[in-house]
């Protein structure tokens, strides 16, 4: 997608978050080929309301290419609401961090024959599945309905009204595929990875070589953080490799006990954390993403030291913690690690369409990855039967996938390995929202 004209040139019909669809006709469905009259298809369940009673739906979409230059079109309904002539921005999205040389090489043509009224945005989910089947030329081998929210990162976002779109769904198909893990007939599918191995038959690594450099320079740091504390959490952590983990709840151990009160004055902090600054600051990357991506968040961690100088435990806890990220620029020349912003423009320009231009300009790249992470975090928080030991494990996935894709990110693995083990210690919201950053930094 290139900037807010190609928005103009989109005209898009929407799926429904709790889609609204009513005097639809479903015809011809079969568990056959998906491949129809020279177009990609899928059925994608919605939520049909009539006179305030709810039942579900299902309806089949459709996609054609062409070369082009990466627009969107779309047949729309007579009637649709909101923002939803977005929805077709998310796919090809999303998509592009899968096929980054491909994704704007080709113009996208959906439709459908059945929609009247629409709403929403849990079909993006199936119509991301269209344009994983145009840009690899491959027709799905099952076609199960589909419903989730895709995000542009690649995670695929709860929905609602599971119930009425499985019931809607069991009428005709076997199974239905949705972020969703606790019914049999669900298959569960939690990433843009997920939809290629249930559809495509596609299969991915799910063990990643961290790089011995990294593992070696995070114990040290763990280390030296830790020193002084002998808690039976840390040391698990630790005997699991965990470093990271380890570290933080170090930290939080030091900001918080009186223990560890630091013995310095504040002025003598604000000096250090001003000259620690100017050294970051001047360090030279030469071109170096990696370099680049540590340089900020040790500047990040320095600007939080020295806006909390008023409380001088968390203020100098804080600043040690930039001085150990800061040992990490010593091993960025040996770490590869791909410069995508372009993909993290294209994210932030559709939150940008979404939020009707309210998000802040000329933020930094990693500025974005932040700000995209808070916003992808809203979607996926505080939802049932979403968490499990399969979504980590597929959004683990995911983030070894843009790993193996665009090489490995310090910050990306740090905050994976803390969002899995935040969920396991039971906080979910917190892990949650460091798995959408450790994604976010992976691509």
């Amino acid at each position: 997608m290139s900037g807010k004209i190609s928005l103009y040139k989109v005209v898009m019909v929407l799926l429904a978050f709790t889609a609204v669809l009513s005097l639809i006709s479903l015809s011809n469905l079969r568990e056959t080929s998906f491949y129809y009259n020279g177009k990609y298809s899928v059925y994608i369940p919605a939520v049909l309301n009539q006179s305030n009673n709810l039942s579900g739906e299902v309806t089949q979409f459709f996609l054609k290419i062409s070369p082009g230059s990466g627009n969107v079109y779309a047949k729309i309904p007579p009637i649709s609401y909101g923002d939803y002539d977005l929805a077709y921005l998310f796919p090809k999205v999303a998509a592009c961090n899968i096929y980054p040389d491909k994704c704007n090489n080709y113009d996208y043509y959906f439709s459908s024959d059945d929609v009247l009224f629409a709403e929403g945005f849990s079909g993006t989910a199936g119509l991301t599945l269209l344009v994983l089947q145009a840009l690899s030329n491959k027709t799905a081998i099952v076609n199960y309905p589909i419903t989730g929210f895709m995000l542009p990162n690649g995670i695929i976002a709860p929905v609602e009204g599971i119930e009425y779109k499985l019931n809607a769904t069991l009428q005709h198909f076997s199974y239905m595929v949705a972020p969703y893990y606790n019914n049999s007939k669900i298959i569960p599918a939690y990433t843009i990875l997920d939809l290629e191995r249930i559809y495509l038959g596609k299969q991915f690594n799910d063990i990643y070589n961290v790089p011995q450099d990294y593992i070696k320079v995070m114990k040290n740091i763990t280390n030296e953080i830790c020193k002084g504390i002998n808690n039976d959490t840390v040391n698990y952590y630790i005997s699991l490799g965990n470093y990271y983990t380890a570290a933080s709840l170090c930290f939080e151990k030091k900001v918080t006990d009186p223990k560890f009160y630091p013995n310095i004055t504040k002025e003598e902090l604000e000096k250090n954390i001003t000259n620690f600054y100017n050294y970051i600051s001047n360090y030279q990357c030469f071109g170096n993403y990696e370099c680049e991506e540590i340089k900020y968040q040790v500047i990040l961690r320095l600007e939080e030291a020295n806006k909390t100088l008023d409380n001088l435990q968390q203020s100098y806890w804080r600043y040690r913690s930039a001085v150990g990220w800061a040992q990490f620029l010593s091993i960025t020349n040996s770490i590869y690690k791909e410069n995508q912003c372009s993909l993290i423009d294209q994210q932030y320009t559709l939150m940008q369409y979404l939020y009707r231009y309210q998000l802040p300009l000329n933020l930094s790249c990693f500025e974005k990855r932040n700000y995209l992470s808070n916003l992808y975090f809203l979607y996926v928080a505080n939802s049932t039967n979403y968490v499990s030991n399969y979504t980590i494990k597929a959004i683990e996935q995911l983030n070894y996938y843009y790993y193996n894709k665009y090489g490995f990110s310090i910050t990306s693995y740090n905050y994976l390995q803390f969002g899995k083990d935040l969920i396991n210690m039971g906080n979910i919201d917190s892990g949650l929202y460091y798995l959408m950053l450790s994604t976010e930094y992976a691509i």
